[in-house]
């Protein structure tokens, strides 16, 4: 492979080069191709550009194609694989330490509302409205208890 690109490169960000190289590659309408050889044939630049355009379009044709290596192929592959897993046996162990903490905190939240006690109350609940309506005693004591203090 000791081709060469031709001494004359192309120059970028010339408009022409995108109809010139559908003109090389055939794929220009009928109405298309025609103008185009028109200009082709009234432009010597232009024709100079299609030239060079041809040269670097056959130097780009018969440059090999580098065969693949099946064992490095397979040896990427294998690599991959093994990192996937690992990332995903990963992401399987912080899903269980969440499910664990989740169900610890439900246990606990569950344990601690079946032995909580008011501690304001010290074990023994205010009186309801009705309770106090139908014993007159624990209505005096406590006015007898307020008018005290």
């Amino acid at each position: 492979m000791t081709d060469k690109i031709p001494e004359e490169t192309v120059s970028r960000n010339n408009p022409d080069d995108e109809l010139l190289t559908a003109f090389l590659d055939g794929e220009l309408s009928e109405a298309e191709k025609t103008e185009t050889e028109k200009r082709l044939e009234a432009d010597p630049r232009l024709r100079a550009r299609l030239e060079r355009l041809r040269a670097v379009d056959d130097f780009l044709n018969r440059l090999e194609l580098l065969p693949t290596d099946r064992e490095m192929t397979a040896n990427t592959m294998e690599i991959l694989t093994g990192v996937v897993q690992k990332e995903i046996r990963a992401a399987e162990a912080r899903r269980r330490r969440f499910q664990f903490l989740f169900l610890l905190v439900v246990v606990l939240a569950a344990a601690g509302a079946f032995s909580w006690e008011p501690a304001c109350f010290d074990g023994v609940f205010p009186p309801t409205t009705e309770t106090l309506r139908s014993s007159p005693d624990t209505t005096r004591s406590r006015r007898s208890a307020l008018s005290l203090s």
